[in-house]
């Protein structure tokens, strides 16, 4: 017997890899899933100067949460150290 755990890994094995289930409840169900094929799309480094200084560590530094969704190409993130980013990736990439 197919079940809904199968009917989703078919339908989107062309674009994830889902593993398993995570947790389920209401109205939403979280799966562990991955990107069947990953490109990189822009790089950017938060932490050009590295991590060198007195008192500091490769742990307070860089990219720590990120919003890329914007259509017109914005991507925001931030970062402990270095504070707060508004980049744009040019031309935008949309994703199916």
């Amino acid at each position: 017997m197919t079940t809904d755990f199968d009917r989703l890994k078919t339908a989107l094995a062309d674009r994830y890899d889902i593993r398993e289930e995570l947790g389920a409840g209401g109205m939403a169900t979280v799966y562990l899933a991955g990107d069947v094929n990953p490109r990189e799309i822009a790089f950017f480094d938060s932490a050009p100067l590295g991590d060198n200084e007195a008192g500091m560590s490769s742990t307070a530094s860089g990219a720590w949460s990120n919003y890329p969704f914007f259509e017109n190409g914005l991507v925001v993130f931030t970062s402990v150290r270095e504070g707060l980013f508004v980049i744009r990736v040019k031309p935008p990439v949309l994703l199916p």
